[in-house]
């Protein structure tokens, strides 16, 4: 959920294509201050004026491109720090690291997909925002930042030996790399090295990537450590879970050296820019005096009261005269018994752990304050600090409201649950007598009632394997897709499903083919679970193939995993089509067509293929066919 704070950023969109900022525009209309530039020098001019928040470019404009328009930032001292991010169609990697190596915050390709995209331009100005509290903060005190000369420190995590090699040697000039394999190594191995940058995969065993980025986000010595997520776990529900957990970026796998070094580079630079203000800020809070200190706590965001022994207020900042509803400057002197008049019978509680106390507000249930109290050692001082917890009662409200709607949707998995078992019994009696009258000897079907009765079986078999769909899905859509994880013979499973599927590609004269490359060990996954998955990739292969075609099916070892791939040679998918692949009942635009199918199963295969730990992979084009890949774990021998 976005603040207020961050709903009012000035956002400035750049693009000479008037569709591209329309799309832009659309996906980011909850932002209530969006200013448009249709080229780099119109870009600039509005910079200068009106200093936006973040700037949003596309490459490739007449006059001055998008990387020039960086260019001219960076050489402005007062600009040089305005997040950039580049929006561009081109994908390559010398454009990408063109642009991070010239200041940009930033890269997405179109076309935009729009959660990651928001959740982008969130992570962005979060980050501005933090860094300019500090800066301001280092300003009005007039101090001068002290760089540091110490070496960076990286820490990564990832339970992959390979993958942490490669992200050694490709970052080794950067800074002293420290590595952990579990998340619990992690967080231990953070505190004792204080890390300038942390890398994460998102699954690993124990503590996954998330929970080990929302551990550190949630301790004030983490909150300006850049965490980046560098995982092939890259769908775009992952990256807005990690984004939106305040990770500084989300890499996929696998990695382009180039742009990875550049995005590293740029955070560690900002790190240690901010470190070194915050260095300074400190040095001069140490030397302040003690009304200097108070000067402070008057203008800190929890309200502060602190009393003498008779319990009247000595000190009152402009926090708690707000929170408390009273004028700041009758505080000083008030009696604490007046100022809270329903805290006396707490405060011994309070003493030991913070106590919730609702004083007169806005709403006619007034506004609930946290207050946690405190003693000196010689007994003298009492002091309470102060804080609004509307927001956070708000969020819990929020929580509960999605545990009832968690509770409905366990509602209609049951009601799916009662309709599956309630269809299946006339679905096998339709089955079971139509085996029997296309078996009965003493009563045979003349040809055309048989044909029929086929035809009944079919429609009872689709039946039947709707009903299963439904229930895969209503079990994926509650995150409870069951598999039994152990060592499978992945050829076996191959071989399993490519026997199941030979009639209906012989109807369909499609030619089924299998290699296999390399040594290939056991896999960790679900043999009946696994045969599911590949049945239902030879399936769609075969129901989109192009008739006289044929399909590779390709069993290979990559590293510490191993590849299924099923190749064909079908209609293949555009780039449109690509995006929506994975949505629940989307036949991408083949609704009205012959093909039977109801938009399901690559659905439950994804969720199956990453429940047994492991991933699926498309390739595709348009007319040159498709290929999927399930990438699973080799099995602890």
């Amino acid at each position: 959920m976005m603040t207020q704070d961050l709903l009012e950023s000035r956002i400035l969109l750049v693009d000479d294509e008037s569709g591209a900022i329309r799309v832009m525009r659309s996906m980011l209309s909850d932002f209530r201050q969006l200013t448009f530039a249709r080229s780099g020098v119109e870009a600039l001019r509005q910079i200068r004026a009106s200093r936006p928040d973040l700037v949003i470019v596309d490459v490739n404009m007449p006059g001055m491109s998008g990387l020039q328009l960086c260019d001219q930032l960076q050489a402005d001292p007062a600009l040089k720090d305005l997040p950039v991010i580049v929006a561009t169609a081109e994908q390559l990697t010398n454009v990408e690291s063109a642009a991070l190596q010239r200041g940009a915050v930033d890269f997405v390709t179109k076309p935009l997909v729009q959660e990651t995209f928001i959740a982008r331009v969130r992570c962005h100005l979060r980050a501005r925002e933090l860094a300019e509290r500090v800066h301001q903060s280092i300003a009005g005190a007039q101090l001068a930042s002290a760089p540091s000369q110490a070496p960076a420190r990286l820490l990564i995590v990832d339970d992959d030996v390979a993958a942490i090699t490669l992200l050694q040697s490709t970052l080794a000039d950067l800074g002293t790399i420290h590595y952990a394999t579990t998340g619990t190594d992690a967080l231990r191995l953070a505190h004792e090295i204080r890390p300038d940058l942390v890398m994460l995969d998102v699954h690993m065993p124990g503590l996954d990537g998330f929970t080990v980025c929302a551990a550190l986000k949630a301790q004030q010595e983490f909150k300006h450590v850049p965490v980046v997520f560098v995982t092939r776990f890259s769908d775009a529900a992952n990256e807005q879970r990690g984004l939106e957990l305040g990770a500084a970026d989300f890499i996929r796998k696998p990695i382009e050296s180039t742009v990875l070094r550049a995005r590293v580079r740029n955070l560690l630079a900002l790190k240690a820019r901010i470190d070194s203000e915050l260095r300074a800020l400190s040095e001069h809070w140490r030397q302040l005096a003690d009304a200097r200190v108070a000067d402070i706590v008057r203008t800190a965001g929890d309200g502060v009261v602190s009393c003498d022994a008779s319990e009247h207020v000595l000190l009152a900042n402009a926090a708690a005269a707000l929170l408390l509803g009273k004028p700041g400057d009758s505080l000083v002197g008030m009696a604490l018994n007046q100022l809270l008049p329903n805290f006396a019978p707490l405060l011994d509680l309070a003493l030991a752990m913070p106590v919730r106390l609702t004083v007169p507000g806005v709403s006619d249930r007034g506004r609930p304050l946290e207050i946690r109290a405190s003693r000196s050692e010689d007994r003298l001082l009492l002091t309470l600090v102060i804080r609004d917890i509307s927001e956070r009662e708000q969020l819990e409200a929020e929580q509960r409201a999605r545990a009832v709607a968690e509770a409905a949707a366990q509602a209609k998995s049951r009601l799916l649950a009662f309709v599956n078992h309630e269809m299946g019994a006339p679905l096998n009696a339709v089955l079971g007598f139509s085996q029997v009258m296309s078996c009965d000897n003493l009563h045979p079907l003349p040809p055309a009632q048989l044909a029929r009765l086929g035809r009944i079986v079919e429609g009872a078999q689709m039946a039947q394997h709707l009903m299963a769909d439904l229930m895969d899905w209503s079990r994926h859509e509650a995150g409870k897709l069951s598999v039994d994880l152990g060592p499978v013979d992945a050829e076996a499973c191959l071989l399993q499903a490519i026997e199941s599927v030979r009639p209906a590609a012989e109807r369909a004269s499609v030619e089924l083919m299998m290699t296999k490359s390399g040594s290939v060990v056991p896999v960790l996954a679900d043999t009946r679970r696994l045969v599911q998955c590949i049945t239902n990739l030879l399936t769609n292969a075969i129901k989109y193939n192009l008739k006289g075609g044929s399909i590779q099916a390709e069993l290979s070892r990559l590293g510490a995993e191993v590849s299924i791939a099923v190749r064909d040679q079908g209609i293949g998918m555009t780039t449109a089509q690509l995006s929506q692949l994975f949505e629940p009942f989307n036949r991408l635009g083949l609704e009205n067509s012959t093909l039977p199918g109801t938009g399901l199963g690559l659905v439950i295969t994804k969720g199956l293929v990453e429940a047994m730990q492991g991933s699926l992979l498309v390739e595709s084009k348009p007319g040159q066919g498709t290929c999927f890949s399930i990438v699973l774990r080799i099995a602890a021998r």
